[in-house]
Formats: structure tokens, sequence, C-alpha cells
């Protein structure tokens, strides 16, 4: 029995619930042929990763840099002044996705015995 209020099958035909168009397609923008793929992504960022201090801050001031590597750039560099990884840390795990993680469960078993009386006293 049905407890849901107007709920019914779908009609075979015409059912106006149904979307016969299908999904919607992805919106294309103009732009969509000048980004980087995501394997040229991780290929910069490992690129920029093996410069020197000297060359980072070469193309945070460049004019011909792109804000993607003036971005990448700037943040390696502040990680360094501070002594931090946070920044490497975080461009790592966006570009080469977070590390695989591993969980050891361990389950008791319990032996539970119910017993039931059914006799009238």
């Amino acid at each position: 029995m049905n407890h849901i209020p107007n709920n019914k099958p779908f009609q075979s035909g015409q059912d106006e619930r149904r979307n016969i168009n299908g999904r919607p397609r992805k919106l294309k923008t103009i732009l969509t042929g000048y980004g980087l793929t995501p394997s040229q992504t991780t290929e910069l960022i490992n690129e920029m990763m093996m410069h020197t201090e000297r060359e980072l801050l070469f193309i945070l001031n460049s004019d011909d840099a792109t804000i993607f590597e003036t971005t990448i750039a700037s943040a390696l560099i502040k990680g360094k002044t501070k002594g931090s990884l946070y920044a490497l840390d975080t461009i790592l795990n966006r570009s080469q996705g977070l590390p695989k993680q591993t969980n050891d469960i361990a389950i008791e078993n319990k032996l539970i015995s119910v017993s039931l009386n059914l006799e009238p006293s």
C-alpha cells in the first residue's frame, strides 16, 4: 500500500512529470579553448616547484606571466619565507589529489545468549 499521497507510477507515452528532452547541455563559454587541461596544470605546478626563489620572484614580477603562474609562485614564496609546508601541501593536494587513506577497524565478536521461557507460571 502506497502511503505517499499522489505518488503514482509513470504512465507509458506522454506524462507531464517525465523529462523527454533529457539533461540540458553543459554551458560552454567562448574562453573554453584557452584553459589548461588537468594534466597541463599538474605539469606546470610540478615545474614551478622545482624553480629557485629568484626564478619564482622573476615570474611573480613579470607582466607576461598568467595569474595562475603568479598565484602559484606567490604561494610557494610565502610558504618558504614563513617556513611552512601548508602552501606546498595545499598545492599538491589540489593538483595531485589527496593521498589514499586507510582505516583499520577491529570489531569484537561477542556471543549473546537470549532465552525465553513460555511456560505459564
